[in-house]
């Protein structure tokens, strides 16, 4: 996923919602990235040193439903 603009906390996913994620990090980052499946999507807590000023691209592992 690419954020344009800087991500607010929390970023929520709605075209995530139901897939079967196992892994969410933030690239350029070694800072952990807090998520959570929710009724509404996918909950994205963004670091608080974001690695960029411009985009940002949050990375989802997993497999489909």
């Amino acid at each position: 996923a690419v954020c344009l603009a800087k991500p607010a906390s929390p970023l929520v996913l709605t075209a995530a919602k139901g897939l079967n994620v196992s892994t969410v990090t933030l690239l350029g980052s070694q800072d952990k990235v807090t998520w959570a499946m929710t009724d509404a999507g996918l909950r994205l807590d963004p670091p608080p040193n974001l690695p960029s000023e411009h985009a940002w691209v949050f990375k989802i592992e997993g497999s489909e439903r």
